[in-house]
């Protein structure tokens, strides 16, 4: 009955057996009664099963597979910094590592094919939460950085400000002493001007005032000898000639007529000269400008001497005298004459003198309207410095706060430089540090710290390379050196590349600070990231393949070693 029910229940039985198909496939071991119980189990297990699978252990090609096709699902773009296949190699490594380590250090293996998907879920995870991180930071740099700018363009800014009101009071300074020289030669010329002016109208009123004098003088000498020329009578005339020895008063006036008639002197030649019937004529309308200057000299000789004097003739000759007048007359007309020819060249000088004081009062009003246009320009001048004084005052206050700002934030620019230069290179090193932060999470747990240490440095220098040495170091090889050891050139597509302080990204992940971070990744610092990887509900831990008190079985026996 129980024998009937056990193989009604096997017929309904689906058996999964993890076991190496290739060890009767390509067995290199001799058939004994190990192989042969082998063997018997699986043809039983074929014969009671309804459903028999048989895994094989991954390969590494399957394993790559697997990780390119998940990196390909990741939300974060890991291609600009390094390819999925050097990252598919870099994770198959490091599982192949951590297994063959667990299978002879570890009393049982803790890894199965979920903890790599797990793994590799890790990786994205943590990829993207340093990118965030990075980003945050890069950000934060970023903007401080572009703060920092602000003030030191602020200063340049500032001195360039001030530089252009300095150079514009510089120019408005030398604008009004250039004008204030102008100004002084205006006001020189416009006083020479007004000096030119108040001379030419001085000589203008003089010569003015000798052209009256002179008509003054011209106009009754002239009466005065048509007055004198009316006293005279034939019979007056008629009394000089019958004259047989004439007094010297009578002589000196009748020389004086032959000299002015162009006669010898003396008395024989005075009778003459008197006794033409006409001479009385010739004396009214005698041309007084037939004397000549030298006549005019000699007669002038005559008429002021002693003798002739018109007071002392009368005493002779009442017609004497009028003749002594009538010569006075003429000699006082020519010379008259000769203050006309003076007051026409004066007149003419006068001319002259009232054109250049014309031109001297233009040149006054063009010197005195210049003279205000610089006046009101350097007023203008002086208007502008008083508006670009306070600008200046204020810009050269503002220029200093902001060079003291700008003094105190350099101190700090160099550093905020430095490390946005660090946060360039960190962005570089995330695939690689979230690899080994990942790698730490899913499978350090179980090693003690040795071995940990053994493999974080295996699994940097697979980061490098691209090779790695599967076994766990033998301490009797340090009794060895390899002189002709080489170094080993990195693989195509390696180096990926690892922050060598991987303590800063590991602060990153458990949120603290740097200067809570010690100077190395210490064991502590990877208990922590072991602690926040278990707890982490992000990494999707998936059972054993169907059975669950298996799974949950083994998963009693992954203990974190600390």
């Amino acid at each position: 009955m129980m024998y009937r029910s056990l193989v009604g229940d096997y017929k309904n039985v689906h058996v999964f057996l993890l076991m190496p198909f290739t060890k009767i496939v390509n067995s290199e071991i001799p058939a004994n009664k190990e192989t042969q119980g082998w063997s018997a189990q699986m043809a039983k297990a074929l014969k009671l099963s309804c459903c028999v699978e048989v895994y094989q252990p991954w390969s590494s090609q399957s394993l790559a597979e697997l990780a390119i096709q998940c990196l390909r699902m990741c939300p974060y773009e890991m291609t600009k910094v390094c390819s999925e296949d050097s990252l598919s190699v870099a994770m198959t490594g490091i599982h192949q590592s951590a297994c063959q380590h667990a299978s002879l250090c570890l009393k049982s293996q803790p890894f199965s094919p979920p903890t790599y998907l797990e793994f590799i879920a890790c990786f994205g995870f943590l990829c993207n939460k340093l990118h965030n991180c990075w980003q945050s930071r890069h950000d934060r740099i970023a903007t401080t950085l572009t703060r920092l700018d602000v003030v030191n363009n602020r200063s340049e800014l500032c001195k360039e400000h001030l530089k252009q009101l300095q150079q514009q009071i510089d120019e408005t300074r030398q604008l009004e002493k250039e004008l204030l020289g102008v100004l002084e030669e205006n006001k020189i010329q416009h006083e020479t001007a007004l000096e030119r002016c108040a001379a030419g109208e001085r000589k203008l009123n003089y010569l003015e005032e000798q052209i009256a004098q002179s008509e003054s003088l011209i106009k009754p000498v002239f009466l005065s000898g048509l007055k004198i020329l009316n006293c005279l009578n034939p019979s007056d005339l008629e009394e000089v000639r019958h004259y047989r020895d004439p007094p010297d008063g009578v002589v000196k006036i009748i020389d004086a007529i032959c000299l002015m008639f162009n006669r010898p002197a003396g008395w024989e030649s005075a009778k003459q000269l008197l006794g033409q019937p006409d001479f009385f004529q010739e004396l009214e309308f005698f041309d007084r400008s037939s004397l000549t200057n030298e006549q005019l000299q000699q007669l002038g000789q005559i008429v002021q001497s002693p003798q002739f004097v018109p007071e002392s003739v009368r005493e002779v000759s009442h017609a004497c005298e009028s003749l002594c007048r009538w010569v006075q007359a003429v000699y006082e007309y020519c010379c008259m004459q000769h203050h006309l020819l003076v007051k026409q060249q004066l007149e003419v000088q006068a001319g002259e003198v009232r054109r250049q004081l014309h031109l001297l009062k233009q040149q006054e009003k063009e010197v005195n309207k210049c003279l205000e246009d610089k006046e009101l320009q350097l007023q203008n001048i002086r208007n502008r410095q008083e508006v670009l004084m306070p600008q200046l005052y204020k810009a050269e206050n503002q220029e200093e706060e902001a060079t003291t700002c700008a003094v105190q934030v350099e101190m700090h620019f160099q550093d905020w430089t430095t490390a946005f230069q660090e946060a360039e290179l960190r962005h570089q090193n995330i695939p690689g540090d979230a690899l080994i932060l990942a790698a730490t999470i899913s499978y350090l747990g179980p090693f003690g710290a040795a071995s940990r240490t053994e493999l974080l440095s295996k699994w940097r220098e697979l980061c490098w390379t691209g090779s790695i040495n599967m076994n766990p170091k033998d301490l009797r090889t340090s009794l060895f050196t390899d002189v002709d050891a080489e170094s080993i050139s990195p693989a195509p597509g390696f180096p990926i590349a690892v922050t060598e302080r991987l303590h800063l990204p590991l602060g990153w992940i458990l949120g603290m600070n740097e200067w809570q971070l010690e100077d190395t990744l210490s064991s502590r610092l990877v208990v922590k990231l072991l602690l926040w990887g278990y707890n982490e509900t992000c990494v999707p831990h998936w059972p054993l393949l169907s059975d669950a008190d298996q799974h949950l079985e083994i998963s009693s026996q992954k203990g974190f070693t600390t």
